[in-house]
């Protein structure tokens, strides 16, 4: 590699280290060789290379002002070489909206056509590192026992064993194939096998070997003068581990055939779902993007059937006859080669019941923002479960497999507790125009805030209440609510316009009289809900909350939500008290 990238904070310098790995996975609480950058810190990069084409990418690129910044043909941000650092952040002259937020963040750099990966970490001041290990805890946890859960309920046996199965075997198959491939390449260039002797009489003039066996056979035969019976040694490619190697490497071909099989009519369905929603692109965008890990894993099963193809062409495999029916001895598991095809293939076998978290999951592990913003959601899943509410569909909830769909936004879950009904929304755009409103989608709003992280929207037996809108802020209290900063600024902007400016003719009390009406409000509070500290003295938070009906909690792992569970219990309980009171009135 002759790039060389250089992050630069606070007077120190920390060289980044590049590996063809992308996925990341190594990134967690073990982790103690990647580059550490504080928060808040001025940060700067130099990247020099002496191929003059070659460009880094890095997450969180398209926030940071800077002149220097290229485009790509997709829209993609990214570096080129240059002699000059470029200013990742300055907290003199930088805005709070254009740090990097903690978390993991990659870089790809692309030299000469091949790309290579590396990852920093900016380590948090709102939340510590345990904090960030166990959210990431508890998001597997909790969606592993709730889906789990109600796909036991609600999938046929069927199901289980196509969808979920199917789906399991292509993550593993996507961690393992890079092993997969080096085990059999190593295994064609070096094969296993079994040194023998075999004798066959020789004439003394081709300087034979003599062993035991040759002495005794002379004296056997004293007639033989011109010939002795000698060793030769041969290596011998026909063992059984050779035989169960070929059968299992066919049984293997057979399964990837068809794997590529299935996932070419998934293919075929994702065209046309993708020319019936050409109208709507969030929908074309996560159609495509299934599509792209589609062709990634059916590229994978082809690299391995063509490095099967020459393991099975050698001229020593033709040599190997025998039945398909072999089972492994333990001497087969003692060697690396022959236990990793054993295991292999037993996961293909498999049929147990497995939950396989999106890629949008994953990615959050790497930005703590989207990790806390994912995890509050959650949280308020468990919170409205806990109260009594029953989830009956949207998400992991109208999920066919085991696979657990994308947290895209738009996502929302519906509740039902006897005659109550929410509907628990995951970025969910509010409408630009009341004609565009829906029952699932019954507000919109003129200001320019319209996509609040969480948003519940309450019914009574299909009839709409009232909303509360929350938003997951992964920042202290102080800095949200501090005097006379920009970002301050901006962020109760936001949550005013949450709370004033949203509106519900068409589905929010229709039948009141419109002067009436025109005096409330289908959001009565916004809610923020920000990491716990263990700063207690906030008497600003309580002032706010009192005059704006802008109301602070604090949520973090091992931190109680009592008090989140019983105001949502008392929201809910006044927007059902003000239905009764409308009811009885009958303006």
């Amino acid at each position: 590699m002759l790039s060389k990238v250089v992050l630069n904070s606070e007077d120190k310098s920390q060289k980044m280290h590049f590996t063809d790995n992308k996925s990341g996975d190594n990134l967690s609480e073990e982790v103690s060789s990647h580059v550490i950058i504080r928060e808040y810190y001025n940060l700067d990069l130099t990247f020099s290379s002496t191929f003059k084409d070659a460009r880094l990418y890095l997450d969180g690129l398209e926030i940071i002002d800077n002149e220097n910044i290229q485009i790509d043909s997709a829209g993609k941000e990214f570096l080129e070489p240059s002699d000059i650092a470029y200013q990742l952040f300055n907290r003199d002259n930088s805005t709070i909206e254009k740090m990097l937020v903690p978390g993991f963040y990659q870089m790809t750099l692309i030299e000469n056509n091949q790309e290579y990966y590396a990852f920093f970490e900016v380590v948090p001041k709102s939340l510590s590192k345990p904090q960030w290990i166990a959210m990431k805890n508890e998001i597997e946890e909790t969606l592993t026992g709730l889906s789990q859960s109600f796909n036991r309920k609600n999938l046929s046996s069927s199901q289980k064993n196509d969808l979920n199965q199917i789906y399991y075997k292509f993550d593993y198959i996507k961690k393992m194939y890079k092993r997969y491939l080096k085990i059999t390449r190593d295994l064609i260039n070096s094969p296993e096998y079994r040194l023998e002797k075999r004798y066959k009489w020789k004439e003394l003039n081709q300087n034979p070997t003599v062993d035991g066996k040759s002495i005794r056979k002379k004296l056997e035969k004293p007639d033989k003068q011109e010939v002795i019976y000698s060793p030769s040694r041969i290596l011998n490619y026909q063992t059984k581990e050779n035989k169960w190697l070929k059968a299992s490497i066919k049984k293997i071909n057979k399964f990837n055939v068809d794997y590529l099989s299935f996932l070419s009519k998934k293919l075929e369905e994702i065209e046309h779902d993708k020319d019936k929603n050409k109208r709507y692109k969030a929908k074309v965008y996560t159609l495509e993007e299934e599509e792209n890990e589609i062709r990634q894993i059916m590229n994978i099963l082809k690299q391995i059937l063509t490095v099967n193809h020459f393991l099975l062409n050698q001229e020593w495999m033709d040599e190997i006859k025998g039945e398909n029916t072999i089972y492994p001895t333990s001497s087969m598991m003692m060697n690396q080669k022959y236990n990793f095809y054993y295991k292999w293939l037993q996961q293909m076998k498999k049929e147990e019941m497995h939950v396989i978290l999106p890629n949008s999951i994953k990615y959050a592990w790497k930005r703590t923002d989207e990790l806390f913003e994912i995890w509050t959601y959650i949280k308020m899943i468990s919170i409205i479960e806990n109260l009594g509410y029953e989830p009956k569909s949207g998400w992991i909830y109208s999920n066919e497999s085991l696979k657990i769909p994308d947290l895209s936004e738009g996502t929302f879950i519906t509740f039902i507790n006897d005659e109550v009904k929410i509907n628990l929304h995951y970025n969910s755009r509010l409408k630009r125009k009341n004609s565009q409103t829906t029952v699932n989608h019954p507000l919109y709003t003129k200001a320019e805030n319209d996509k609040p992280d969480i948003r519940l929207d309450v019914f009574h037996n299909d009839s709409y209440l009232g909303s509360l809108i929350i938003d997951a802020k992964y920042r202290s209290f102080e800095i949200m609510t501090k005097r006379d900063t920009r970002y301050k600024d901006n962020v109760m902007k936001q949550l005013h316009n949450y709370k004033n400016s949203p509106e519900s003719k068409n589905y929010y009390y229709p039948s009141l009289q419109r002067f009436i009406r025109e005096q409330l409000s289908p959001i009565r509070q916004v809610w923020v809900l920000y990491p716990h500290s263990d700063d207690t003295n906030k008497p600003k938070k309580y002032e706010i909350e009192e005059e704006e009906n802008i109301h602070f909690y604090e949520i973090s792992p091992y931190y109680p939500t009592d008090e989140i569970s019983r105001s949502l219990l008392s929201y809910i309980d006044g927007l059902m008290k003000s239905k009764d009171y409308f009811n009885l009135h009958s303006y």
